[in-house]
């Protein structure tokens, strides 16, 4: 058999086996959500949490009384066993924007035993898409390994699926998007989901948009056009949250300051209740908490070392040049460092979806810079993942008390709290590899190769 066919037969039977892999995948997350959704007595805390400010809004009362939501509360939803004063205040605080409310508002207005398992069913139908359109990108250069890692992304994140967090649907529709543009596909439909994703959670899906702005004039005609939709949602959203509640924007902001304070729900600080939690915060803040658990150094010290390194990433994109690698080198880099300077919790870095493509382009770049791109996503991905997490909050119960000299400090953060340094690292990385897309470094590099030589070596 002549060489070149041989490599084909090579590189079609790698596609074919990559994509069983990630079917067997697809198909055990798709089961864990129909189980997830059929589970009466599931939670949903997070969905729970936009299911009743929305429902107050529609029945024209204020989203943002903590009051209100806690007598919807009382009547909504499983609050018994799974009743507790953090479950209690994710819920009757309501830190969401109005649009967000707006953009959820179709399915508030249903009855919740019906609305929980339309929104898993939602989440778990939109991820499955993104991470099919990701292995499409990844396919020609390792379909199996990326398959795999795709797979071990989607069956060990299931806290996304149980909570019930708009992250979950906003990351997807941000991958969703993404392919859309970089492909020239169906590029009005990915400005529209965009402009979802950025109403419902912009410090998710805002980087993604940020990228298309800044990346030629091609893309920012589509990231353009996705800013109009959402602008046009964000003025009605205004408008109807101005006339059910006057004083939306103030409460608002009580809200955030409230939950964002020492030993309340989104705390970032050493004491933080959500250090234990199946869902905690990750942004740098956590980390530098442990330095020094003062608002004005935790929060300082994170927005400069992250700030300086997204202005660098701006200017890198900027520099190169908008193709399909350079993209999805971008978003990969933006996925972890957008992670680390403002509030974000464990659902959030879902956003690694985006990156699964750079990390196996990387490979013709030469072997030992794709394997550490592909090493750095698939920790950022294991490490994030279920079991892992159970680990870090047994251990953070006991470790506590061990936590004040400085070996217990650093031994917490590779311990129990290393999803931030690992972000940080690996948005880094992605970075340096930008940096030498936006300089013409690459230009000795190994040649393209096919699906079957890269998945074989």
């Amino acid at each position: 058999m002549p060489a070149h066919v041989e490599k084909g037969t090579k590189s079609a039977a790698a596609r074919r086996d990559g994509a069983i892999f990630l079917a067997l995948g697809s198909a055990l997350f798709a089961f864990l959500a129909i189980a997830t959704a059929r589970t009466p007595d599931a939670t949903a805390s997070d969905f729970q949490a936009v299911y009743l400010a929305a429902r107050s809004a529609i029945h024209g009362t204020d989203p943002y009384n903590p009051a209100v939501l806690e007598r919807a509360y009382d009547g909504t939803g499983p609050t018994a066993a799974s009743d507790s004063y953090l479950s209690r205040r994710v819920v009757t605080v309501n830190v969401n924007l109005p649009s967000c409310l707006l953009a959820l508002a179709p399915l508030a207005s249903l009855p919740w035993e019906a609305a929980r398992p339309l929104w898993i069913l939602l989440l778990a139908l939109t991820t499955l898409i993104a991470a099919w359109l990701m292995w499409l990108e990844a396919a020609p250069y390792a379909p199996i390994g990326s398959a795999i890692l795709l797979s071990l992304l989607l069956c060990t994140d299931l806290v996304t699926l149980d909570m019930g967090n708009t992250a979950g649907l906003v990351i997807a529709l941000a991958c969703i998007a993404s392919w859309l543009f970089i492909r020239e596909r169906l590029v009005y439909l990915g400005c529209f989901i965009l402009a979802i994703g950025l109403v419902i959670k912009p410090h998710d899906a805002g980087i993604v948009w940020l990228y298309f702005v800044l990346a030629g004039a091609k893309f920012r005609t589509h990231a353009l056009r996705t800013a109009a939709i959402a602008i046009v949602i964000a003025i009605v959203s205004v408008g109807w949250m101005s006339h059910v509640a006057p004083d939306w924007m103030p409460e608002l902001q009580r809200n955030l300051a409230a939950t964002q304070g020492p030993g309340d729900v989104n705390d970032p600080g050493s004491a933080a209740p959500s250090a234990t939690s199946g869902d905690a915060v990750i942004d740098l803040q956590s980390v530098t908490s442990l330095i020094n658990d003062a608002p004005w150094f935790y929060n300082g010290s994170s927005y400069i070392l992250a700030g300086a390194l997204l202005l660098t990433w701006c200017i890198l994109v900027l520099r190169s040049d908008p193709v399909a690698r350079s993209a999805w080198i971008a978003l990969a880099s933006a996925s972890a460092l957008a992670m680390l300077p403002v509030y974000h919790r464990q659902h959030d870095v879902r956003l690694v979806l985006i990156a699964i493509p750079a990390c196996f382009c990387l490979l013709q770049l030469g072997r030992r810079v794709g394997r550490i791109a592909i090493a750095l996503t698939a920790l950022a991905v294991f490490v994030n993942g279920d079991t892992p997490t159970l680990a870090r909050n047994m251990l953070a119960r006991v470790w506590a008390p061990a936590m004040h000299c400085f070996t217990g400090k650093l031994l917490t953060v590779v311990l129990i709290r290393p999803v931030a340094p690992l972000l940080l690292l690996m948005g880094c990385f992605y970075l340096w590899a930008l940096y030498r897309e936006s300089t013409g470094r690459e230009a000795g590099a190994v040649p393209t190769q096919s699906a079957g030589m890269v998945e074989s070596a």
